[in-house]
């Protein structure tokens, strides 16, 4: 019931309810999607850093100098010793667009992931509450219409997937990566 969520504000409440509401193969999901989420979050730390280097490169020649001399004494980046500085940019610049294109279609695969993920959740949690009325007592069962009480199983799931479970998971996912 959605009063019995709105009285419970505090965001341990809501996971708590949640977690209760939740199977254990619909828990594991989301800690599945939780995890991506936090690679997702370095993964963006990590390309918007390398986009800094790249601009520091471009402000100054002096600077791609300073850092090939660098890299060459670092034993996995031996070879950049060998090349020019102008190919060094250009390189560490492609790597920089390489990453942030990488972590910008990781996103898209994420999203996906927690759309189906949250589809899913709607569809089980919809049929779980719907078996636990058709369990009910036959004449209890007839008193009332059918169709309202779709209406009112999918109306009640669709407003908690709405304004309860989509926001706590992605609160819970953001205090993931802020933690990180």
């Amino acid at each position: 019931n959605m009063h019995k969520i709105n009285s419970s504000s505090s965001a341990l409440g809501l996971l708590k309810i949640i977690f209760k509401i939740l199977s254990k193969k619909e828990r594991l999901g989301l800690l599945r999607l939780l995890i991506l989420n936090t690679f997702l979050g370095l993964l963006d730390v990590f390309s918007i850093a390398s986009v800094i280097p790249v601009l520091n490169l471009f402000s100054d020649e002096k600077n791609a100098i300073l850092l090939k001399n660098q890299l060459k004494d670092i034993l996995f980046f031996s070879w950049v010793g060998n090349i020019e500085v102008q190919n060094l940019i250009i390189f560490i610049s492609i790597s920089a667009v390489f990453l942030v294109i990488l972590a910008s279609t990781y996103k898209i695969f994420i999203t996906y992931q927690m759309n189906e993920y949250v589809h899913n959740v709607r569809s089980n949690l919809s049929v779980r509450i719907l078996k636990n009325y058709l369990r009910k007592d036959y004449e209890e069962s007839t008193i009332k219409n059918s169709a309202d009480v779709s209406k009112v199983i999918l109306s009640e799931v669709d407003q908690f997937i709405i304004h309860v479970f989509r926001p706590t998971t992605l609160m819970l996912s953001n205090a993931i990566i802020l933690i990180l």
